[in-house]
């Protein structure tokens, strides 16, 4: 435990990255920002967080399926335009006529397995001030495609976060929205994401999930 004053000290220095408070996923403690303006450490167990070219890297230690879905994508394979076009165009329509106006005006918003993350990208060009965070537990593929889509559709998010959907690197109540889709029938047990998700939801925020 922490004693008053280290409390507040800890709450002056707690990491903040584009308007987006941090937390450990190990331990729910805020983070650090270190004095390079490249990594987050936590004063709890000490874990450090870094960033890789444009993304963040905020999942927590020897987790299988973070490592599952890296060495699924551990080659870019075919490059990030074929996968929006001829792979998501349906569902990029569908997001645009459907949900896009959920999301437009928002405060923040979090997108949640987003793997190519266009559903990030086209809040963020559709609505500028909002903060948007793209999230996946793919470091790899955030890094080889979610950025290059951003690019692609010249709407590049604010955050780009390698995190599990089950320990959410975020402070309680930080998202007005929070998209996912086909994502809690990977994960062995749905029902920590759903409790994670309704933690980082601000009151009376929303959660779309389509499954």
């Amino acid at each position: 435990m922490f004693a008053d004053d280290q409390l507040a000290q800890l709450e002056r220095a707690a990491g903040i990255l584009c308007g987006v408070k941090l937390v450990c996923p190990h331990d729910q403690i805020p983070l650090w920002e270190e004095s390079t303006h490249l990594r987050y450490r936590c004063v709890e167990c000490g874990r450090t967080y870094g960033r890789h070219g444009m993304v963040w890297d905020l999942r927590a230690d020897g987790d299988a399926l973070a490592d599952a879905e890296d060495q699924v994508h551990a080659e870019s394979g075919e490059p990030t335009w074929r996968r929006l076009v001829l792979g998501k165009a349906e569902r990029i329509r569908e997001f645009e006529r459907r949900w896009l106006p959920e999301f437009v005006g928002t405060r923040a918003f979090l997108e949640l397995g987003g793997g190519l993350s266009y559903a990030s990208a086209l809040v963020k060009l559709a609505s500028p001030r909002t903060v948007v965070v793209a999230a996946d537990v793919s470091l790899r593929y955030l890094v080889h495609h979610a950025v290059g889509t951003a690019a692609f559709l010249e709407a590049p998010v604010d955050v780009w976060a390698a995190a599990d959907a089950r320990r959410l690197p975020f402070a309680d109540g930080q998202f007005d929205r929070v998209w996912s889709a086909m994502l809690l029938y990977r994960l062995p047990d749905p029902a920590q994401a759903v409790a994670e998700i309704r933690r980082v939801l601000a009151p009376g925020g929303r959660w779309v999930g389509l499954e």
